[in-house]
């Protein structure tokens, strides 16, 4: 949906999540549905996570 991108790095928070019990999860997820839609809870968790990610300093106290 948004790529967040800060000071040269990336992050971009997925809408949806792949269901790790397949074997091959990601060839699995595009052949046959593997792909879970995340609620928008889990949606805006995942954009919280890249903006820490982002944000944080490095070396500093944050």
């Amino acid at each position: 949906m948004a790529t967040l991108e800060w000071d040269g790095l990336r992050c971009e928070p997925l809408l949806c999540s792949v269901d790790e019990e397949l074997p091959d999860a990601l060839h699995a997820a595009a052949v046959y549905g593997g792909l879970q839609q995340s609620s928008f809870d889990e949606v805006m968790a995942g954009y919280e996570t890249c903006l820490v990610q982002l944000l944080r300093i490095p070396g500093g106290n944050q």
